[in-house]
């Protein structure tokens, strides 16, 4: 008599799972790039090892010109894109460092309409790091905000603008403004501007210059 095969038991869990759907077929042909789609994603992919790699609120690093526009659509892409946080954080801040018209109309919309407190906040202190003027109103007007985040991204947007454009700008604001909690957030940061002022640096010592030791 013919031994029955011993075969594998199917899994009870999974008899009564549909078949797995994949749109377009499980199986699909290669699609190769070539020429300037490619050169989009290198390029793309170099700038995100940059934002991940150096941060934004120290020193900058170079951006090619070329690259401006792919950074303006990074800054730009929502939630939705799955991507890194950081990537757009930093992305948005590198957009204040060359104050184009582009970029500087990409960080006004992201200032007054982006998705969240956060987009707002970031594009806010950007428009700070431009060093521009026209940047004021807009930042006075986000210390109005009802949300504390913006707030304190106002505030410190001024203190970056009043530290590139001169603390004069941020006390011009102060006296034309009427509204007590806006005029007591533009002292505080001419309190800052004016104690970023008066600390003294410390003396640089040469390796060539002797380093006098304390005698108790």
């Amino acid at each position: 008599m013919a031994k029955k095969s011993k075969g594998r038991r199917p899994d009870p869990f999974k008899l009564n799972e549909p078949s797995l759907r994949i749109a377009g077929g499980a199986q699909r042909p290669s699609v190769v790039l070539k020429g300037e789609a490619f050169s989009r994603i290198r390029d793309r992919a170099r700038l995100e090892r940059l934002l991940l790699q150096h941060d934004p609120d120290g020193s900058a690093p170079p951006v090619p010109s070329r690259d401006w526009s792919l950074l303006r659509q990074m800054a730009s892409e929502g939630t939705v894109t799955n991507h890194v946080p950081a990537i757009r954080r930093g992305a948005i801040l590198l957009l204040g460092e060359s104050p184009t018209s582009e970029n500087l109309a990409l960080l006004t919309e992201l200032a007054i309409s982006g998705e969240d407190i956060y987009v707002r906040g970031h594009a806010l202190v950007a428009l700070g790091r431009t060093g521009l003027t026209i940047a004021a109103p807009l930042l006075r007007d986000a210390l109005r905000s009802q949300e504390s985040e913006e707030r304190r991204a106002a505030e410190a947007g001024l203190r970056l603008l009043g530290g590139r454009a001169g603390r004069s700008i941020v006390a011009v604001l102060r006296e034309k403004e009427g509204d007590p909690a806006v005029r007591a957030a533009l002292d505080r940061v001419l309190a800052a501007l004016s104690g970023e002022r008066r600390t003294p640096r410390r003396r640089q010592i040469s390796s060539s210059e002797p380093v006098k030791s304390k005698r108790r």
